[in-house]
């Protein structure tokens, strides 16, 4: 079995996602046997890409849409990689004031060129950035899990 190695590619405006990227970079090392880099967006470049065994994209979506920095790093990046990346896994963490669906299906759609394998549903959290503190722990501690979940399935061989 190959090394482990999950990055976290990340984008936030008010704080929420970065928050979140933040918890699950934390769940995934605690995780025996898998190395983690979280990148900011606008840091990711096509060798992390190419670096990882899996990923976690972290987003706000604005109008229904993907929207900043991740976007911009999947046009940045996506026509390198667009047959490199093929089967690895990948999750994704909507930080939104409203839907994220959208978002979702964006991602979604990118990472089906890339040939990329959902391995866990889309964790869509909803609050702006005058959230109660404790909605933002519950939102904390559940993107910690599945940061956990996904570094224990690459390390475990089972994505």
């Amino acid at each position: 079995m190959s090394e482990a190695r999950l990055l976290i590619s990340w984008y936030s405006v008010t704080g929420l996602n970065a928050a979140l990227a933040r918890a699950a970079d934390a769940g995934a090392r605690g995780v025996a046997g898998c190395r983690v880099r979280r990148r900011p967006a606008h840091r990711t470049r096509v060798e992390d890409l190419a670096w990882a065994s899996g990923y976690l994209f972290v987003a706000p979506e604005n109008f229904g849409q993907l929207s900043g920095g991740l976007r911009l790093m999947f046009e940045r990046c996506f026509y390198p990689l667009e047959t490199a990346l093929q089967g690895r896994p990948y999750a994704l963490i909507v930080g939104c004031g409203n839907d994220g669906r959208g978002a979702v299906r964006d991602v979604d759609r990118i990472c089906a060129g890339w040939r990329l394998r959902p391995v866990a549903e889309a964790m869509i959290w909803r609050g702006g950035a005058d959230m109660p503190a404790a909605q933002l722990r519950e939102g904390r501690a559940q993107a910690r899990e599945l940061g956990a979940a996904l570094a224990e399935g690459l390390a475990g061989g089972i994505f």
